[in-house]
């Protein structure tokens, strides 16, 4: 299987990077390459355009050692619960983390809140 790297991957901090959802290779490279440990999708099921279904990134992320989680956050207004679940489960996984939503869009919003709410620290973590 052929690596690529993501063109748009933007690495935030050591921990925590951002970026599109990535395709089979890219979820290789993200693991191999890139040392990454888990993937947070923010995809709903059936979005237009979507690289991969939640489902088959998820078996493909556990083919390359990656922990997988989802929070899928509606492309309309995400709701204040959605982002409290989102900072729950980006809290909870290993790091470094690969947040990925269908353009990146989503996913850089809800980055943004997670270190709007971090206090400084070397991790960033809350």
């Amino acid at each position: 299987m052929h690596s690529r790297s993501i063109p748009a991957l933007i690495r935030r901090d050591a921990d925590i990077s951002l970026g599109p959802s990535p395709d089979i290779g890219q979820i290789e490279w993200l693991a191999r390459r890139r040392g990454f440990r888990a993937l947070l999708d923010l995809d709903e099921e059936g979005e237009p355009g979507q690289t991969l279904s939640p489902n088959v990134a998820a078996s493909w992320a556990h083919t390359f050692g990656l922990m997988h989680e989802r929070v899928p956050i509606s492309l309309e207004r995400p709701g204040e619960a959605d982002v409290e679940r989102f900072l729950a489960v980006l809290r909870a996984l290993p790091k470094p983390v690969y947040v990925h939503s269908a353009h990146g869009a989503r996913a850089a919003a809800l980055v943004a809140r997670w270190f709007a709410a971090a206090p400084l620290s070397p991790s960033g973590a809350a």
